[in-house]
């Protein structure tokens, strides 16, 4: 977890203050270019802070995904999701997770979840960098 330019840092910030949601752990980006430009600049930051194999691109198909990374030259480790009806695109810290409980929603025994980690990292640099 390194990074040798803190004015990108603080753009990481900054995206992440402007997209945060406390509900979910995740931030979303719509499908306009200055939306996505700003989903490369995060994720730009963001795989050198954390692993690009622990982020995940949701959209409502894989393939948009795929393309998605494909435009942007997004590094290939990051991994992909879809989720029903859903409009833009979701970026998100996950961890694999095995279902224990018939309670849990999941449909397969093992899954991807959000961590909270990206929550965590983004209060936590709002706290530790000054702009």
């Amino acid at each position: 977890m390194s990074i040798n330019n803190p004015d990108q840092l603080k753009l990481f910030i900054k995206i992440f203050i402007l997209k945060q949601n406390l509900k979910p752990a995740s931030i979303h980006f719509g499908i306009k270019q200055e939306q996505l430009q700003l989903l490369l600049d995060f994720m730009a930051v963001g795989c050198q802070l954390i692993d690009s194999s622990q982020w995940q691109i949701r959209a409502s198909s894989k393939q948009a995904v795929i393309d998605l990374k494909k435009s942007l030259r997004i590094d290939k480790q990051v991994r992909i999701g879809s989720r029903q009806n859903f409009h833009g695109y979701d970026v998100r810290v996950i961890e694999k997770k095995r279902k224990r409980s018939d309670k849990n929603m999941a449909k397969t025994d093992n899954y991807d979840a959000s961590s909270g980690v990206l929550r965590y990292l983004g209060y936590l640099l709002m706290v530790l960098v000054e702009f």
